[in-house]
């Protein structure tokens, strides 16, 4: 065979074999590189309705975000009464969008959004070790609560929004 006569060993021919699949495979995943992990489209009351399915899951919902003094967050005039349903945090990088937004929701208080975000659900709420037993106790069976107040469920840290017009929102 000429390829083993001209390469004198055949570690030689195992190294370019490897190298070319090296290289196949990063030609192959090039296209992948950059794009973040894919969401969950979701509607608000689906994942209100079922929040330990969708806990510490990447998500993606169309919503109504309700602006107040000391609080924001996610509701759907569709269920609960139009009730805000779900707490909001923004991680560092989506504070300009977030700024951006409240600028344009002026006066109405609410916009439809699109947000991208991990979320995070009822989880018991952790022991306090300063606290004494018979405090923590009463907790034992309770769980934690999100937001202003902990008048919510759940939580979705967002990563990702963008505004919609109000009729996109139902």
């Amino acid at each position: 065979m000429k390829l083993l006569e001209y390469y004198e060993d055949k570690d030689t021919i195992v190294m370019y074999r490897i190298f070319a699949l090296f290289l196949g495979m990063m030609i192959s995943c090039m296209p992948c590189f950059g794009q973040s992990l894919s969401a969950v489209p979701i509607d608000i009351c689906t994942l209100y309705k079922n929040v330990n399915i969708y806990k510490e899951q990447r998500v993606k919902a169309r919503a109504f975000l309700g602006v107040g003094f000391e609080n924001s967050a996610l509701y759907d005039p569709k269920c609960k009464n139009g009730e805000p349903l779900i707490d909001i945090v923004f991680k560092s990088h989506v504070q300009e969008e977030w700024m951006d937004i409240s600028r344009r929701i002026n006066d109405k208080g609410f916009a439809c959004v699109v947000i991208e975000g991990i979320v995070h659900g009822p989880e018991p709420m952790p022991r306090d070790p300063k606290l004494p037993d018979w405090i923590n106790d009463l907790y034992k069976n309770s769980m934690k609560k999100y937001g202003h107040m902990n008048v919510y469920e759940m939580q979705i840290e967002v990563e990702h929004m963008e505004m919609e017009d109000d009729d996109r929102c139902g």
